[in-house]
Formats: structure tokens, C-alpha cells, sequence
């Protein structure tokens, strides 16, 4: 058993905790997952405190939503913390492939927004209303872009459109968090189709 899974194990001993995001995503197609993400539904503060009995040093991060950060040995946990229901969390998030979610006791997989459904079509679909998506956070533009041709999945009709309508305001978002995103597309395996794409929605203008 991997050390995450052990420490999963742990958390859902004292609270309801699941893994979101590229960790279960990548699970269901059977790709590797360097990082683990999980949501519990505990104030971060506590979670600390338990994380910090059992011999571990975890670091906060960010400014204004912050993430609890375990590394051990090369792997890397991020926790946030969530309450009310999982399609509430589910809204927020970018992209229905990026919002299933694994029970961290049973196992379970749970699917508010139907993102295994899309990633088994090859689907890109914004969580929600897209237009809202991509005004909260103007660089899930490029995460589209990325996702798009990292999986091979065809962007949906809205989605795409939402994106273009907001492309402007990518300005707005810091330029490390821009460099970062960028880098990070210019070194997928097939860095054309995304290039490409850029240029499809206008962001090379």
C-alpha cells in the first residue's frame, strides 16, 4: 500500500474524507498520479493537529484559500477543507473530469456532475455554468487548452465558447501563475495540437 493510501486511511478514521480531482481522474483511466488531492470535512486547524500527532510536518499554503500540504518521500497530499454536500464542491471546480470524487473508507466512487460519463466520451465540460467557471478564475482557460490535449478530448460546445468570450480577461490573472500554466502545455507530448488550439481561440493575438 502506497504511504498516501495509509494516510487517507488514517483521516477517514476521525472524518468524512475524499480524493478529487486528477488523483481519482487518472485512477479511472488508468494512468499514473504524481499528486493527491482530498477534501475533508474538517476545519484545516484540526486536521493539522492530527496530522502533526502522527509525526508529520504539514505546511499550509496559499493566501486566501489555503491548502493543508503533506510531503513524504517524494509524494505530495494537498487537503482542503469542504462542507455541505459534494455537488456544492463539485460546482466549484473546473471541469466535470476533475470533480469525482473516491470515499477515502470505502473506496466508492461518487459522480455529481457526470465527469465519468465525459471522460469515457472524451469530453471537456466546464462544472456548472462555464461562463461562471471561467469568470472565477480566467487561467482555467489554459487548464482547458491543456486538458484538451493531454486526454484527447473534444472541448464542449459551451465550454468553448465561454472561453473565448472571456479570453481577455486572462490578463488579469498573475503572470507566474500564466508562466507556470504555459510551461507546463509546452512540454505535453504533443505540444502542437495545444499550440494550435491557442491560436483556435485567440489567445496567440
Amino acid at each position: 500500500m502506497e504511504f498516501w493510501q495509509k494516510f487517507i486511511t488514517q483521516i477517514a478514521e476521525i472524518a468524512p474524507v475524499y480524493l478529487v480531482g486528477g488523483t481519482v481522474r487518472d485512477s479511472l483511466l488508468q494512468k499514473p498520479s504524481k499528486d493527491v488531492d482530498g477534501i475533508v470535512a474538517l476545519p484545516l486547524e484540526i486536521l493539522e493537529k492530527h496530522i502533526k500527532k502522527w509525526g508529520y510536518h504539514p505546511l499550509r499554503i496559499g493566501a486566501k484559500h489555503q491548502t493543508l500540504t503533506v510531503f513524504h518521500q517524494g509524494e505530495r497530499i494537498d487537503f482542503n477543507p469542504f462542507s455541505g454536500s459534494l455537488e456544492e464542491d463539485a460546482l466549484r471546480r473546473d471541469f466535470t473530469i476533475n470533480a469525482i470524487y473516491q470515499n477515502g473508507k470505502t473506496g466508492e466512487i461518487i459522480d455529481p456532475l457526470g465527469g465519468r460519463e465525459d471522460l469515457e466520451k472524451k469530453i471537456l465540460r466546464a462544472c456548472g455554468d462555464p461562463y461562471e467557471r471561467f469568470r472565477e478564475d480566467p487561467l482555467r482557460i489554459l487548464r482547458m487548452v491543456r486538458f484538451s490535449c493531454k486526454y484527447n478530448l473534444t472541448i464542449e460546445e459551451n465550454t468553448l465558447s465561454a472561453a473565448k468570450e472571456f479570453l481577455p480577461k486572462i490578463s488579469s490573472v498573475a503572470l507566474e501563475r500564466i508562466s507556470e500554466e504555459l510551461g507546463t502545455i509546452l512540454i505535453l507530448e504533443n505540444p502542437r495540437s495545444a499550440l494550435t488550439l491557442l491560436m483556435e481561440i485567440g489567445y496567440l493575438d
